[in-house]
């Protein structure tokens, strides 16, 4: 199943590659469009997934790919740096030249010598840039340095001392749980993220125990609350495969999230958009050379257990009842991401057709947070539980999942709801809409003020939804025995 979860998923990104890479070799398409002033590099590590495909598919891609290297070449800085955002990026110098030496070590042979030739050039001077530089803040870039200088030992003279100063900056930065630093807290996508490029290091072994962390953060449907102070919202599958044969904990968790995946509860590719083409297409190439077989592994999940809680030390708090599983950073102080079995909202989730309900990034920081700290009932966070809900009020996140659920069956339309708006996905060319009617619920003459119109979606002010929430929360029923 993984393999050819793998293969396809490669396949489809390898033809969209393809087709945007520019006649100068530019697979930045925004830059292509003349929708930004600069060329982010990153986008060229496409050129790594063409690599592959060349040598593993057997696809005759190396014009495409000397186009895109000379590209990339041609985007460097004097300093040895490359853009991203920016015109200099740290993060885009080394994860672009560890994906430009990879692709190198895979088509030299394929591709012509004057090619080959001036990316070894760039890549001694990106070289250069990433040994005087560093960004301890992101961990993550840190250890994408420490690979890219280690990939280019092939081919240039590296400083072995500013390699393992940045391992020992990038240890240093490891916390208890196997997380690593990342703006000032922690992230379960990038903590994956750092761990799959040390595990190609040859750090398989401390790789396993983040595992056990990791499983503490699969829901019962196999999606996975995978970000807290950044939003990368993945983990990364290659960190996961190269485990998997010898770790039963790892294959299960790898094969909870394809599945969830294939059933379309999120997706595992973590490449939804053309840019995560680009920059990670790759990574399934590598989860591919690295699955060895598939198992039927017996390990036990945490969410099997259906009565308990831990907080890991760096203050992240997971609460397993029989009837939802709830996580939450309490280091930010919000509620961060929480699965409801069906039928946990009653009147709400029937309108669901029984399917799980997710909650994703919803933040709040209500009273009720502060409870959490208490080791309260963890649903006090979102306030629909019977507790505090009257004198602490109701919050906002809670409400308008309920909401949108119900708003969502009622009219046909899709309805989301953020923190300070409310975005109504409807046709509309006017900025404002009259409240539509809910059951034998209106509010007479009750308007949005408009903030911003999109095609096929008007965001609202947030606030001026409060007087419909009022009225509407008396019809839910939240009484939520776990």
């Amino acid at each position: 199943m993984r393999k050819e979860y793998y293969l396809k998923n490669i396949k489809e990104a390898v033809v969209a590659i393809k087709n945007s890479i520019g006649s100068d070799g530019c697979l930045c398409v925004p830059f292509q469009k003349k929708q930004v002033k600069i060329a982010n590099s990153r986008w060229q590590e496409g050129a790594l997934t063409l690599a592959w495909a060349q040598e593993r598919l057997k696809q005759d891609l190396a014009l495409e790919i000397e186009k895109a290297l000379l590209f990339w070449n041609g985007l460097q800085n004097p300093d040895g740096s490359f853009p991203e955002q920016d015109r200099k990026s740290y993060a885009a110098t080394a994860f672009s030249s560890l994906a430009v030496a990879k692709a190198l070590k895979l088509c030299e042979k394929r591709i012509s010598s004057k090619v080959f030739e001036e990316c070894v050039e760039a890549l001694a001077n990106a070289k250069g840039f990433l040994e005087e530089n560093s960004n301890q803040g992101k961990t993550n870039q840190e250890i994408a340095a420490v690979s890219a200088l280690e990939e280019m030992r092939e081919f240039v003279k590296v400083d072995g001392k500013a390699v393992e100063r940045k391992k020992t900056l990038a240890f240093e930065n490891q916390t208890p749980s196997g997380f690593f630093k990342e703006d000032e807290g922690v992230d379960l996508g990038y903590a994956s993220l750092s761990w799959e490029m040390l595990e190609l290091l040859g750090f398989r072994k401390d790789a396993e125990k983040f595992v056990e962390t990791l499983a503490h953060f699969v829901f019962p449907d196999g999606t996975i609350c995978a970000n807290f102070s950044r939003t990368i919202g993945w983990v990364v599958l290659d960190q996961l495969e190269m485990l998997a044969a010898k770790n039963p904990l790892a294959e299960r968790i790898l094969n909870l999230y394809i599945q969830a995946d294939l059933k379309g509860l999120h997706s595992a590719r973590h490449f939804l958009d053309l840019r995560h083409t680009m920059t990670d297409a790759y990574r399934l190439c590598s989860a591919l050379d690295n699955c060895k077989g598939e198992r039927k592994p017996k390990a036990e999940m945490p969410f099997e257990r259906l009565d308990w809680s831990r907080e890991f030390p760096e203050r992240i708090l997971v609460v397993r009842k029989p009837r939802h599983m709830s996580v939450f950073y309490l280091q930010k102080k919000f509620a961060y991401s929480c699965w409801f079995k069906k039928g946990m909202v009653a009147n709400l989730s029937s309108n669901l057709e029984g399917s799980t309900v997710i909650e994703k990034h919803f933040v709040t920081e209500s009273p009720e947070m502060l409870e959490f700290e208490k080791r309260e009932n963890s649903l006090r966070a979102w306030g629909i539980c019977r507790p505090n809900v009257s004198k602490a009020g109701f919050p906002e996140n809670a409400l308008a999942k309920a909401s949108a659920a119900f708003l969502k069956k009622k009219f046909e339309k899709s309805f989301e709801f953020f923190p300070g708006r409310i975005q109504i996905c409807v046709k509309a060319s006017n900025g404002v809409e009259k409240v539509p009617v809910i059951g034998n619920l209106k509010v007479k003459g009750f308007k949005f003020r408009k903030l911003e119109q999109k095609p096929n979606t008007v965001f609202y002010n947030r606030k001026d939804f409060g007087v419909w929430e009022k009225e509407f929360k008396q019809k839910l029923d939240y009484s939520l025995s776990g």
